[in-house]
């Protein structure tokens, strides 16, 4: 049997390069985008078609590149030399490398540019040796605080420009392939998530009472292609009237039975052949406009000062990460709260209250004047002193109770670079069990490719911060942060202001200065469309 080499020594001396050639190309990228903002400079007053055009035609030409692209370069690197000098800084000097800094410029896109640069002050400490996974959170979650702390208009403003931009597009890949892409408020992205992995769900058990092979990616591809056909063809059906298997396959599913069944009498009965039968057209209008089911479960995480008005820290939807405290507040009224306890130096948290409050008004009731009052009083009758304990579980599977704590505590995988959520992570003993003890503090979400590695060479080791410090095997030493903070100091002598409600979200049509409460009445509903020839005429689609 051949002698195993040992390869450190060459693994080590890769890695260094590697280091260097990130270093470097950090430089080189800091110097690039120097020389691109002169050109942007230089440009200003120069061609007849407007400054603009002229440096956008002469970087795409001279770089080779498309003109959006160099349009997008050009503005990035103004606002990198004329904004974010810090950063370019750091650049210069190798410490953050190009992709920390193209995300941070990114993500700041909409902002202005005084938003930009406290952006940049409050987070470079914290996002300059930080993995791009763990930048973008940490952006997200202070942008919109910096925001509310200079004009909290100036959140609305930058969440309409964004909002405004939602689209689906497609574009061609390699190989013949095509990618479809679409832009979605979170909200909107978040239930499509949950509804789209509930049929995915469904098509995995038929594909094993068929026999058919794929993968989960390619199981996802083929449903999403199919989502179109799928809806015409039953639409086609409940057109002709033969709905009567679709209702015996959805027999297990009542709510969809009712749905199927109230499609169907909106189509005239047989026996009135004087009525003109609803075209197809006619029936998805309708069908896309019927009431959606709400998802099982939409768990958003708001720290209790950002609700009762103390300050404007971001709250935190699991599987999606930070929205801004306007928006979590928003939900307030019509969700079910359950406390998290946390610890206050580091906020992680360290106990969850096994009682859900319900919520105080239903999903179709809308606040009155008094609401903003009861939430006030809901909230405050949830502070008081607590103690949590941690327990112990004599088997190596952890409790749903216990799994639920971890997931939550977590949010998603502690391995380095790794995003995947923590309800779709196995839950690692961090010392071995039976060695280690079923318990909190000795379990944490990792991804099969990060539990892997920490079986495979890889120590880790869990702070008390909610950070984890990984050491490889070839003795490099990583930190990967938590998602959490510290929570605010409050002062034993809080006054609160007058509680209010928020005023309305973006999803709202009425003027802004209009409370919430005070809605005016519904338009009348618009006549029916006149009968089209084909759906890609009709402006509703």
């Amino acid at each position: 049997m051949p002698e195993v080499l040992d390869r450190s020594a060459e693994q080590r001396a890769a890695l260094a390069a590697l280091a260097a050639d990130e270093a470097a190309d950090a430089r080189l990228f800091a110097r690039r985008m120097r020389h691109r903002a002169e050109l942007d400079a230089l440009t200003q007053h120069v061609g007849e078609q407007g400054p603009e055009e002229f440096g956008v035609l002469e970087l795409a030409g001279t770089a080779r590149i498309g003109q959006c692209r160099a349009a997008s370069q050009l503005s990035d690197a103004r606002r990198l030399v004329e904004v974010f000098g810090a950063t370019l800084a750091l650049l210069e000097a190798g410490v953050m490398f190009r992709e920390t800094a193209v995300l941070l410029l990114g993500l700041t896109v909409n902002c202005t540019e005084a938003v930009q640069a406290e952006v940049e002050r409050r987070v470079l400490d914290r996002v300059a040796t930080a993995s791009t996974t763990d930048v973008r959170p940490v952006v997200e979650a202070v942008i919109p605080e910096v925001e509310a702390d200079l004009d909290p208009e100036l959140t609305r403003e930058r969440l309409e420009r964004s909002r405004r931009g939602r689209r689906v597009w497609v574009s061609p890949g390699p190989d013949g392939m095509q990618q479809v892409t679409g832009v979605l408020d979170p909200v909107q992205t978040r239930r499509w998530v949950l509804d789209f992995e509930e049929l995915v769900r469904a098509q995995k058990l038929t594909d094993q009472q068929t026999g058919t092979v794929r993968t989960q990616d390619q199981r996802r591809a083929d449903l999403f292609a199919g989502l179109p056909g799928h809806l015409l063809a039953l639409l086609q059906a409940i057109r002709q009237g033969n709905v009567a298997e679709l209702l015996a396959l959805a027999a297990r599913d009542p709510d969809l039975a009712d749905r199927l069944e109230a499609l169907a009498g909106q189509a005239p009965a047989p026996a009135a052949p004087a009525s003109r039968p609803p075209t197809v057209e006619e029936l998805a209008v309708a069908l896309l406009r019927l009431p959606v089911r709400n998802p099982m479960v939409l768990n958003v995480h708001i720290p209790m000062t950002t609700v009762l008005d103390r300050d404007h820290r971001s709250g935190w939807v699991e599987g999606l990460g930070p929205i801004p405290a306007e928006h979590a507040r928003l939900l307030v009224p019509y969700a079910g709260l359950r406390r998290v306890f946390v610890d206050p130096a580091s906020g992680v948290p360290t106990g969850l209250d096994p009682h859900q409050h319900p919520a105080l008004l239903g999903p179709d009731q809308p606040p009155d004047e008094r609401t903003a009052q009861q939430v006030r009083d809901r909230l405050l009758a949830l502070l008081g002193p607590t103690t949590t304990v941690h327990h112990t579980e004599p088997r190596h599977d952890p409790s749903r109770a216990l799994s639920e704590f971890v997931q939550l505590r977590d949010q998603r995988c502690t391995g380095l670079g790794c995003s995947r959520p923590a309800r779709r992570c196995e839950l690692d003993h961090e010392t071995r069990y039976p060695d280690g003890p079923t318990a909190a503090w000795n379990l944490s979400a990792k991804s099969p490719r990060c539990h892997r590695a920490k079986h495979h060479g890889w120590q880790v080791d869990r702070l008390d911060t909610g950070q984890s410090r990984w050491n490889s095997p070839l003795g490099h030493s990583y930190t990967r942060p938590g998602v959490w903070q510290a929570p605010p100091a409050v002062p034993h002598d809080l006054t609160l202001g007058p509680p209010r409600l928020p005023a309305c979200d973006d999803h709202d049509p009425y003027p802004r200065d209009r409370p919430l409460w005070h809605r005016p009445p519904a338009p009348p509903p618009a006549p029916p469309p006149e009968p089209q020839h084909g759906w890609h005429d009709d402006p509703q689609f």
